[in-house]
């Protein structure tokens, strides 16, 4: 059976992904009280750790636990995020910093980690979770599309490095959904509309509605396959059209 490792374990798309694959899954969160409720009913194999994706040094020694207790890992999925939803000229350097920390830096750190068990293995693939905002503009969202934009260009460059090594990595692109995080008083907070949906009216999706959790969710599933073997080094757009529209 695949084993998972998942960043931003306990929020709502993550949660999403361990329901939907047939996977053991290694989640990274940092409330552990939280990832306990949220996965109390789920009957799968579930490890859960606790770190500070602020903190390069608690991560390496997190990844270094798990390695311990687990001979390989199949599949990274860097997930986790956040947005300070503001404008550029209001931005402190300090939120800045935990945006680009959790959003982009956190990502290659974990996979400077991970990319050697793979290429010992021989196998390894690593999906990073996008946004179309890495590829448009919008308002109040300077930051996050800078660090969506490092987070493909991160994919790409993977991808190209440890293709011959059996590792293969891409980018999700995705837009329209309705959660998402933003960074208030310096602290995660969950909002009603994703940075997405909030940044463009619902009249201009051109699908007419926002993207449901298994749609997205279904496009990870397929990239973990055997299948998806020979995709690498992409952003796979999933919005709706959002990103077709001129």
């Amino acid at each position: 059976m695949l084993k998972i490792l998942l960043t931003g374990g306990t929020g709502r798309f993550a949660s999403e992904i361990v329901k939907t694959i047939d996977a053991e899954f290694i989640l990274l969160c940092r409330d552990l009280d939280k990832a306990s409720k949220v996965y109390k009913n789920v009957k799968k194999s579930i490890q859960i750790y606790q770190v500070d994706l602020l903190i390069e040094q608690e991560i390496s020694e997190r990844i270094k636990q798990i390695l311990q207790y687990n001979e390989k890992i199949d599949v990274l999925i860097n997930n986790a995020a956040v947005d300070i939803n503001e404008e550029m000229t209001k931005t402190s350097n300090e939120d800045f910093e935990k945006l680009m920390k959790t959003n982009l830096f956190s990502p290659y750190w974990i996979s400077k980690l991970i990319i050697p068990y793979m290429i010992k293995n021989k196998a390894g693939r690593i999906i990073n979770v996008s946004s179309g905002l890495s590829m448009k503009a919008a308002p109040y969202a300077v930051e996050y599309s800078m660090s969506k934009a490092g987070l493909d260009a991160l994919s790409r460059g993977i991808a190209i490095q440890y293709a011959n090594q059996g590792i293969r990595c891409n980018s999700v692109n995705i837009s329209g959904m309705e959660d998402y995080l933003v960074l208030v008083d310096g602290k995660p907070r969950s909002t009603e509309k994703s940075i997405e949906g909030a940044k463009m009216e619902f009249e201009k999706i051109p699908i007419g509605r926002y993207g449901k959790y298994s749609e997205y969710v279904s496009v990870i599933k397929f990239l973990c396959e055997k299948e998806a073997d020979y995709i690498n080094g992409t952003n796979i757009i999933i919005d709706g059209g959002i990103n077709s529209r001129r």
